[in-house]
Formats: C-alpha cells, structure tokens, sequence
C-alpha cells in the first residue's frame, strides 16, 4: 500500500509526463480525482481574452458512475463553448478560488503569468476543504508546468507556434471531419475533393516574404528579426484567434484557417497581403508577401496538404510575387499539375 505522500508524488509524476497542453489537463483532473473523494471534474480554457468571457469546456469527467466523457482540446472536435455563470466569472474577474455548498465544490483560476489560462471546478459528496493546501499545490505545480510546455510550443523570436505544434494541430484536425466554428460539417467525399464549394471548410496557408535572403544581405540579420518580429505583430493583429499561425522558420509562416468559405479565405488572405505591402518597415521600406493556400481535407495525408498549398506558394512567387494563389483554382485552370505524395514519395 502506497502511503499518502507516495500518492502524491506518483501524481505529481503522472500530471508531469505529458508534454502536450491537451494530455496534461487531463491527467490533472484525473490525478486530483485519484487524491480526493471527486465526484465530477470540469476543466476550462480561457480562449479568447478580447471577446467578452469566451470559455471553452475541455474536460468533463463523471467518477462517481464510472463513466469519462472526455471533450478534446483545440478542435480535436468542436468547440465546447459554454455559458459564463456568475461563478465562473466572479472567478475570472478577481483571479481567486472559491468554496461553495459547505466545502462541497471549489473553484479555481489556472494562472499563466498574471493572465487566467483556464479554469478547473471540483465537485464532491463531501467536504473537500481539508484539501485546501494540497489542491492548492499541485495546482501550482500544474500552473508552472504548463508554462513549460506552452513556451515548448513557441518560436522564441516571433511567439507564433512553433513547427512542432504544427505537426500535432495538423494531425488532430485530420481526425475529424471539418469544422464550422462551433459546428461540424461532413467533409466531402473523394469525387468532390477538388470542387471547392461555399460550404466553410479549413484552409492550409503558406506564407513567404518576398526576396527576404536579400533584407538579411543588404541591411544585417538585425534587420531581418526586426522585420519577422513586425511582421508577427501584424499576422496576429489581422486573422482570427480560432485561426492557427505558425512559423516554420526563416521568412516561412504557415496559417490555418478555420471554418471559412473559399470566398472569405481569399479575402483575409489578400487584405494582409495589402496589410503588410502598405506598412513601413523601419530603415526597410516595402516588404511583400507571396502567399498559397488549399484546402484541406480529412482524407489527405499532411505532407499532402503541406504540398498543395506550397505549390500554390511557388506559383505565385514564380509568377510576379506579392500576390494570393489557390491550389484548387490553379488546378481547375490547369495552370499547376496535380500530385499524390505517399510520405516522402511524390508520384505525378
């Protein structure tokens, strides 16, 4: 039989060897679960600060029937998006835990930095508040993991996600059927995967700064970081914050676009190729942007989506730069040959 501070440290060793956010939310409901008489777990995500108390449910956990219903995170399914009850944001607005129904549920923020990241409710038969101090710990153990994994997660220069991520967002969304913001939609069927349709879809975007090699050359690499620096600023101010965006490195930037018609993917894409071309760029100047996107689909391979939206990325770079091409409309004009990449095989 382990004793209580042997149980403890397994947790805190269970809750630590995840190094994904997704995995790691629900190793701490289900290690509190395993310390204290729970009987339901709910974790939520804070996933927009600039839209009035956006909260998205993550994880839901029934112990007391034995039963797990488990809600993945970052549109491995749809948004769980729930109402904000008094609870929730008195929590919100004053950054502190709570004690409610003579100890039997408690309430508290998941802090990263001075921001509330998320936040996690407890519920119980029995008076949790012995457990005060221990749940407050291991939520601040929690607290400074998370923090780990996140910055794990970033290009260090621009703070946009990092290539890594991107592998693992790719493949989540790839194992599901395409989403419409808070709803699904059927993703289309092998005959219909080149017609594009106005049904929203996602959209894989990729991104190069035009003749960037010669920023670096002409003005200094100090220059050049200035440049990528801005340029995230302005990426980030300009798409959505369901919209996912990354740097694979150097002057490449690959976004995902959720949710959103052909129609609107060319538009947002086009208005921050406009965005970037009219901003000044300090001892710069003009900078300007070639961008290709496609569409993506559940029944590709990543490598393949990845492909199509760079050969939409070539195209335009090949063909005048400082410009917006779409794999599907390239291909339907016939000005770009189609391919089927099996891992890194590519057979025309």
């Amino acid at each position: 039989m382990w004793t209580d501070q042997e149980k403890i440290l397994q947790s805190i060793i269970k809750i630590t060897s995840q190094g994904d956010q997704d995995s790691l939310e629900y190793n701490l409901v289900t290690a509190l679960a395993e310390l204290m008489p729970i009987k339901h777990a709910s974790l939520f995500r804070c996933i927009n600060e600039n839209i009035d108390h956006l909260i998205e449910e993550t994880i839901c956990l029934d112990f007391q029937e034995n039963k797990v219903f488990e809600l993945k995170q970052f549109r491995q399914r749809e948004l769980r998006i729930i109402e904000t009850t008094e609870e929730l944001l008195q929590c919100l607005q004053t950054k502190k835990s709570y004690w409610c129904d003579q100890g039997s549920w408690y309430l508290a923020p998941i802090m990263r930095a001075d921001t509330i990241a998320g936040m996690i409710l407890l519920e119980s038969d029995q008076n949790l508040s012995g457990y005060h101090s221990l749940l407050n710990s291991i939520i601040r153990i929690y607290e400074n993991y998370l923090f780990v994994v996140i910055e794990g997660e970033l290009d260090t220069l621009t703070g946009l996600r990092n290539r890594r991520t991107f592998d693992k967002q790719l493949d989540k969304l790839l194992a599901v059927n395409d989403i419409t913001g808070h709803k699904k939609i059927k993703s289309n069927n092998d005959g219909e995967r080149r017609q594009l349709s106005e049904k929203p879809a996602n959209w894989l975007v990729s991104i190069d700064i035009d003749h960037f090699k010669r920023i670096n050359d002409n003005f200094g690499h100090l220059y050049g970081d200035e440049v990528l620096l801005l340029f995230s600023q302005l990426i980030k101010k300009t798409f959505r914050d369901t919209d996912l965006l990354f740097r694979f490195g150097g002057e490449e930037f690959v976004i995902i676009l959720t949710s959103t018609t052909e129609k609107n993917a060319f538009l947002a894409l086009e208005r921050f190729r406009n965005i970037i071309a009219d901003y000044h760029f300090p001892q710069i100047g003009q900078v300007t942007v070639s961008i290709g996107y496609a569409q993506i689909h559940s029944v590709d391979f990543p490598v393949t989506i990845l492909d199509k939206a760079d050969k939409a990325l070539y195209f335009a770079k090949q063909h005048g730069r400082n410009q917006v091409c779409c794999y599907e409309n390239l291909m339907s004009q016939g000005k770009i040959q189609d391919s089927v990449i099996f891992h890194e095989t590519e057979l025309f």
